[in-house]
């Protein structure tokens, strides 16, 4: 496993550490372009989709080529992009199969997509995980094996409630067993039961960073209620 990183200070003084790691990268420094890179929540997906899924653009300066950027599977380059400064990750994915754009010509901007990490293990079919409690399960546990399937290990829920008499640190609505059978039957995605899940809850799933998020979006504002899970 090698990596490839470099480093760009953004205009609140904060530096940043943009990082390409694989079996077939090798170790070394990067200079990257302008800009280094953009992150953004795919556009044209509604806001109570179930899940929306993050993208990443890096940009990179090159004499030569970098064909070890160059991907056939969805999982094969890992970028991670992270504030140095306060520690926290900001993008955690991987890079997209055959989206990597370098002309010809020396010092030349490469530019590379990458998605983030659900999103890019979105053709695993999801299975009962070795449930042995038949065909339902807690919904807190079918997201949190999702999510390890995916390299994903911390989840913040944001609860728009608290049942009375119940801790509000102890309380989640996922804490109830839903029914597995139609997404084994029918052979779907994580990505799939993970939005179909968070949609009968009323929560929309969007990992920022290495930590996926899954929130309200009509009480947000009005309550800031988060349990952080580690898987």
């Amino acid at each position: 496993m090698g990596t490839r990183e470099g480093k760009f200070v953004s205009r609140t003084g904060h530096t940043y550490k943009v990082e390409f790691s694989g079996d077939n990268v090798t170790n070394g420094t990067l200079r990257l372009g302008v800009p280094p890179v953009v992150i953004s929540m795919a556009e044209g997906e509604h806001k109570h989709c179930g899940f929306k899924s993050a993208t990443a653009i890096v940009n990179i300066i090159a004499d030569m080529p970098m064909l070890e950027l160059y991907t056939e599977s969805a999982t094969a380059v890992q970028l991670k992009v992270t504030d140095v400064t306060s520690s926290e990750v900001e993008f955690f994915g991987y890079v997209v199969p055959f989206a990597f754009d370098q002309p010809f010509g020396g010092n030349d901007n490469i530019t590379v997509n990458a998605v983030d990490a659900i999103t890019a293990h979105k053709d695993v079919v999801y299975t009962n995980f070795g449930n042995p409690h038949g065909t339902d399960r807690k919904a807190h546990d079918i997201v949190t094996e999702i999510c390890r399937r995916s390299g994903v290990y911390k989840v913040a829920e944001h609860r728009n409630f608290t049942p009375d008499g119940v801790a509000g640190d102890s309380y989640s609505p996922l804490d109830v067993n839903v029914a597995q059978a139609g997404f084994i039957q029918d052979r779907v995605g994580i990505v799939d039961a993970l939005s179909a899940i968070c949609k009968f809850f009323g929560y929309t799933a969007h990992l920022v960073g290495d930590t996926l998020m899954l929130y309200d979006e009509l009480v947000i504002t009005s309550e800031k209620r988060y349990t952080l899970w580690v898987n």
